[in-house]
């Protein structure tokens, strides 16, 4: 995973926080996913509306499953089980309009 160069112009405060931003890792992030793709996805995102609708759609639903996975959110295994499955559909969609994009 790239990281971005730390600002050196943002007050030590903030350098902490963004050093922390950035060295999270969120597990299936879709340059993960789809790692011979990633500028492919950056050029979705930016020319099709319904392409980055479904990217933010996929990051939404795959941040609430790290939130519960990592111990932040409590919920009940049905709620967890209904999100890998939404995720998994995404990822099949976005999958799609990848094939057809490479």
């Amino acid at each position: 995973m790239a990281h971005l160069a730390q600002p050196a112009s943002l007050p030590q405060k903030l350098q902490l926080k963004y050093r922390r931003l950035t060295m999270l890792r969120i597990p299936h992030e879709l340059r993960e996913e789809f790692p011979e793709a990633v500028t492919v996805i950056h050029g979705l995102i930016a020319t099709d509306h319904a392409f980055a609708r479904l990217a933010a759609d996929y990051d939404e639903v795959n941040r609430a499953i790290y939130r519960i996975e990592s111990g932040e959110e409590p919920t009940i295994d049905e709620r967890l089980e209904e999100l890998k499955r939404q995720r998994l559909k995404l990822k099949d969609e976005l999958a799609g309009v990848l094939a057809k994009a490479m």
